[in-house]
């Protein structure tokens, strides 16, 4: 039984996948967004060569043109469904849950009571004074 080889490399990728038009999508939109960020700050750049507009219109163009990379996470997080997946998931709060197991109670050497506790504490300090008694 013999396989067919493609006589050419395309020949089995003859219809775009669902995934490569979605990436298409978000890449035409990324560069959209880009170029209409972007467009402001160099209008007002080549219009104003000399610094006649105040400097209030300068820094609207100036932000608004920085802050193109910072609208790539949330176009991503709109277009594509994995990203946003990862995305939510970094964002919810962990709370206090621990994902290590509990300790044994082998390992523990915590008290039973308060009492206890306290009785130990009590043990020790006055082995110290008599310590510090001696020596003096």
């Amino acid at each position: 039984m013999r396989v067919k080889e493609p006589t050419t490399p395309f020949e089995n990728d003859d219809k775009l996948k669902v995934d490569d038009l979605t990436l298409l999508r978000t890449l035409v939109i990324i560069g959209v967004v880009f170029f209409i960020c972007w467009s402001q700050y160099v209008i007002v750049v080549l219009a104003d060569f000399e610094d006649h507009w105040p400097m209030g219109v300068h820094m609207t163009a100036l932000v608004t043109a920085h802050s193109s990379s910072s609208t790539n996470c949330i176009i991503l997080g709109v277009t594509n469904p994995k990203f946003r997946e990862k995305y939510l998931l970094v964002l919810k709060p962990k709370g206090c849950s621990s994902t290590a197991p509990p300790a044994s109670r082998d390992q523990t050497t915590l008290p039973r009571s308060r009492n206890s506790a306290s009785a130990k504490v009590e043990q020790d300090s006055t082995a110290l004074d008599k310590g510090t008694q001696e020596n003096v």
